[in-house]
C-alpha cells in the first residue's frame, strides 16, 4: 500500500488551518519529496491558502499570488529542495469523497506532477485525514496516512543555511573588490563633472589647495556627498550632494530649486520638470540657474 509520512510542522500547520476556519472549508498545498521506487511520500512542509482566501462552507479558494510566494520561499530553505506534492482540503460532516469540481483540480496537479497526492480532511468526530493518491487516469487509489516524521530520512531535513551563507560571502568579497574600482570611477567623474560646473575649484583640487572627501549618504542607496574643505582645515567650506544613477552622475541644487536635478558628463544637459517640455526653454533655465550655481559655489 502506498504511503505518505507528515512531519510534526506539517501536521500542525493542516491542524492549525482547520481549527481556524471551523465549518468553513479551507486547504493547503503539499511538498516535499516522493520515493517512486518505494511508493512513499515525504511531506515536510504544508503551505496555507492565504490571508486573501475565500473560504465558505462547501467552498475555498487560494490566494494564489501568497500561495506560489510561500511555496518558493519555503521550497528553498532546505539543502534539498522541495518538490510540489500535491494537497489537502477540509470537507463538511463526514463526506470524503472528491466532489466534480474537486476532480479537475486533483486531474491539473496528476498531470503536472506525474501522479499527486490529495487528501481530504473531516472533522465530525475529531480529525480524521483520507489520503490518495491520484494518477493522470483519475483513478483514485486509497494511501496509509502516517503523522511520525521519526520515519522520514534525516536527510530530507537539512537546511539550506550552509549554502546562503557560502553565497553571501562570496557576493561579499566581489563587492569589495568592485567598491575599490567604483571608487576610483567616481572620482574619475567628480572630476569631470568640477571641471564643468566650476574650473577654478577643479584647480584647486589638482594644485591640491583644498581637501576633498567623499561621504556616503546613510539614507540613500545611490547618493553621496562631496565635501570640500581648505587645505588642513577641519571645517568644511562646501558639501555637494550627488546621485549615482546608470553610471552616470547628477548633483543636485538645493539652494536654487529643489526639484531640479541637473545631469552632466557625458550628454548634454536636461532639466528634470515640467518646464523639459520646452526644449528651447528648458536649456536656458539649466543655463540661468547653472551660472547662479557656479556663483554660489
Amino acid at each position: 500500500m502506498k504511503k505518505v509520512y507528515f512531519t510534526d510542522r506539517a501536521y500542525t500547520k493542516i491542524l492549525q488551518e482547520v481549527y481556524e476556519h471551523g465549518e468553513n472549508e479551507t486547504g493547503g498545498v503539499l511538498l516535499g519529496h516522493r520515493d517512486e521506487e518505494n511508493d512513499i511520500w515525504y511531506v515536510i512542509e504544508s503551505v496555507p491558502p492565504g490571508p486573501k482566501s475565500i473560504h465558505r462552507v462547501s467552498y475555498y479558494e487560494y490566494d494564489h499570488p501568497y500561495a506560489e510566494y510561500e511555496l518558493n520561499k519555503l521550497a528553498k530553505q532546505y539543502y534539498r529542495k522541495l518538490q510540489l506534492l500535491g494537497m489537502w482540503h477540509k470537507h463538511p460532516g463526514r463526506m470524503n469523497t472528491f466532489s466534480s469540481t474537486d476532480d479537475a483540480t486533483n486531474l491539473g496537479y496528476a498531470g503536472d506532477l506525474n501522479g499527486a497526492i490529495s487528501g481530504i480532511v473531516n472533522v465530525a468526530d475529531g480529525f480524521e485525514m483520507t489520503m490518495y493518491y491520484v494518477p493522470e487516469t483519475l483513478a483514485y487509489e486509497k494511501t496509509e496516512c502516517i503523522f511520525d516524521e521519526s520515519k522520514i530520512p534525516k536527510k530530507y531535513f537539512e537546511s539550506s543555511s550552509k549554502y546562503y551563507e557560502d553565497l553571501i560571502a562570496k557576493r561579499s568579497q566581489s563587492f569589495t573588490r568592485q567598491d575599490a574600482g567604483e571608487q576610483s570611477q567616481v572620482e574619475d567623474k567628480i572630476d569631470k563633472l568640477l571641471e564643468r560646473i566650476n574650473p577654478d575649484i577643479m584647480r584647486a583640487k589638482l594644485n591640491k589647495e583644498l581637501d576633498f572627501a567623499l561621504k556616503k549618504d546613510e539614507t540613500s542607496d545611490n547618493a553621496l556627498f562631496l565635501l570640500i574643505k581648505n587645505k588642513g582645515d577641519s571645517m568644511v567650506i562646501k558639501n555637494v550632494k550627488f546621485f549615482l544613477e546608470d553610471g552616470e552622475i547628477y548633483y543636485f541644487n538645493e539652494t536654487i530649486h529643489k526639484n531640479i536635478l541637473y545631469k552632466h558628463g557625458f550628454i548634454e544637459h536636461s532639466l528634470c520638470c515640467e518646464i523639459k517640455k520646452d526644449e528651447t526653454k528648458a536649456d536656458e533655465n539649466v543655463r540661468e540657474e547653472r551660472e547662479a550655481f557656479d556663483e554660489k559655489i
